[in-house]
């Protein structure tokens, strides 16, 4: 099979020389066996199926193991890039194509795990829930607006209100409490 031909419309955006390529219009992967590197297959995937939210294109970017997803219209694809600053490029190029808009990769933008911090926080939690009992608070203040509906004692139509206050009936006039 030979190598992928661009369309008159078409530019390189990316090429990782690896046989993953980014065009304005497609993803093109290409496999090469041999010692001569001949092309096996070659997979096109239009640029315009990949889903667009909230002006951003779901192209998910996993630094730690170098894996992006990318989420067409009917399929999900995963690619791998060798080097951080090729994936962003690539998840950047086709974030551009897509909405018109670079991604910035600052470092609010990456999650980075700190070993541990799930348990310091679960201690901490179980800390301040110890001293909360011992000093007779309530970790969350109970909502007593209970909205409650009953039947008028005089005439049966329903009432409504809040739960240990009075309400009058509509139609007859008639105070109870709810």
């Amino acid at each position: 099979m030979d190598e992928y031909r661009l369309l008159p419309n078409e530019a390189v955006l990316f090429d990782n020389g690896e046989g993953l390529m980014l065009t304005n219009l497609h993803i093109i992967q290409t496999t090469s066996k041999g010692l001569f590197k001949v092309t096996k297959s070659s997979k096109i995937f239009p640029l315009n199926q990949i889903k667009v939210y909230e002006g951003k294109a779901q192209v998910l970017l996993n630094e730690e193991d170098g894996i992006i997803d990318v989420y067409f219209l009917n399929e999900k694809m995963t690619f791998e890039i060798d080097g951080k600053k090729e994936r962003r490029e690539f998840v950047s190029k086709i974030n551009e194509v897509l909405t018109g808009e670079k991604l910035s990769f600052g470092k609010e933008d990456i999650k980075k795990k700190i070993p541990g911090t799930k348990f310091v926080a679960e201690t901490l939690k179980g800390t301040v829930d110890t001293v909360m009992d011992v000093f007779g608070k309530d970790k969350e203040p109970e909502n007593k607006d209970v909205r409650v509906s009953q039947h008028c004692i005089s005439c049966g139509a329903q009432i409504t209100g809040f739960q240990g206050r009075s309400a009058s009936c509509e139609y007859c006039g008639t105070a109870q409490q709810l």
